[in-house]
């Protein structure tokens, strides 16, 4: 038997990760990752890999068995310190010091580096700000957010100000972009998704669509009338038959003596 000559399509990967504002990525209010993946389709796979209550104390050590070498992934989205910004009591669980927490971030842009993914491949996402009136135990995000910040500028990693967009969208009434004083809500992950389209646009800009319809026979995509039409002889075939069979039947039942 001879080979097969079917090609198949691999597509290049852009892996989100972080926490809950990521696992809901694909929810109806934070859907910022399933933007960006609509945004991307056929030419590149999204890969949605948020931890619902992570920190990056648990994300450092977690990424090397979501990530590789081989993995074909374009882009790295680094998007926590949401959690790591709780208050040391009453969740000592959660909290983790500034200086630890931009060690974990660097580590992993390191590891990223190791696997084939230089830092110009990296977008940070700096944390959004938190309705202190709703999650009473993030009152020292801001903190966070500055050293986010201060490691992809240092890493010269492209960096979502999250932050800063949310409060300068609506100043008076930025609380309705987090749905519940924490989580983006649809139009927060409008915000997000507008922020990083432009950026992942350049990197994508050189790699090609996937089946691009010129590229691609006529014939290979039948027409919506066409196919209604083979539906229909289906169907009309398929009474016939049973019609022709039924008539069979009543005939050898009325020869029986």
């Amino acid at each position: 038997m001879a080979a097969s000559s079917t090609t198949f399509f691999i597509n290049p990967r852009v892996v989100c990760l972080g926490d809950s504002i990521t696992q809901f990525g694909y929810s109806p209010d934070g859907q910022w990752v399933a933007l960006l993946s609509d945004f991307l389709m056929r030419r590149c796979d999204v890969m949605n890999r948020g931890f619902s209550g992570y920190n990056s104390r648990q994300l450092r050590p977690l990424l090397p068995q979501l990530i590789g070498t081989g993995d074909q992934i374009t882009i790295l989205v680094i998007f926590d310190g949401t959690n790591d910004a709780c208050d040391p009591t009453p969740t000592p669980t959660g909290y983790v010091p500034l200086d630890e927490y931009a060690a974990n971030l660097q580590a992993m842009i390191d590891y990223a580096a190791t696997v084939g993914i230089p830092a110009n491949r990296v977008i940070m996402i700096a944390p959004p700000p938190v309705d202190t009136a709703r999650i009473k135990n993030r009152t020292n995000i801001k903190d966070y957010v500055d050293r986010c910040t201060l490691v992809a500028q240092s890493n010269k990693i492209a960096l979502i100000p999250l932050f800063d967009i949310i409060l300068k969208d609506d100043p008076q009434h930025w609380q309705r972009h987090l749905i519940d004083g924490l989580h983006l809500s649809a139009s927060g992950s409008l915000l997000l998704f507008n922020a990083l389209k432009p950026i992942v646009a350049d990197k994508f800009a050189s790699i090609a669509m996937m089946a691009p319809h010129d590229e691609v026979e006529p014939s290979c995509f039948p027409s919506v009338v066409s196919i209604i039409r083979d539906l229909i002889h289906l169907n009309v075939d398929y009474w016939r038959r049973r019609r022709s069979r039924r008539a069979c039947r009543m005939a050898t039942k009325h020869a029986k003596p």
